[in-house]
């Protein structure tokens, strides 16, 4: 049993049915979701479900936090919400930083 998401579950005075329709899925997903701990909804329901039981959701599904590599050897550092977004700089020096090959795969590199 996911007892976090259960626990969550009875603070926040729901019901599986209120949940289940604030995450836009079916009461029967959220009853999979609180039966079987190893049960991990998509990012999307992972949110829906944290913002409406006001609950982290490494707390609701602790394995979560293994899906983020962290610490100085992560593989991400820094995400941008679409390629204009980052700063023209950036592309400059990913650019001439290059060593063996540049592909760019795409039909909108404009932004170059």
């Amino acid at each position: 049993m996911n007892s976090p998401l259960y626990d969550a579950l009875v603070r926040a005075n729901m019901t599986e049915s209120q949940l289940a329709r604030a995450c836009g899925v079916d009461p029967k997903t959220v009853s999979r979701w609180i039966s079987t701990p190893s049960r991990e909804p998509h990012a999307r329901h992972r949110m829906a479900a944290s913002r409406a039981l006001d609950v982290e959701e490494t707390v609701l599904w602790p394995s979560v936090q293994q899906l983020v590599k962290s610490g100085p050897d992560r593989e991400l550092v820094q995400m941008y919400p679409y390629r204009s977004a980052a700063p023209a700089t950036l592309w400059r020096s990913l650019i001439k930083g290059a060593t063996r090959e540049l592909t760019f795969a795409g039909y909108t590199n404009y932004f170059l």
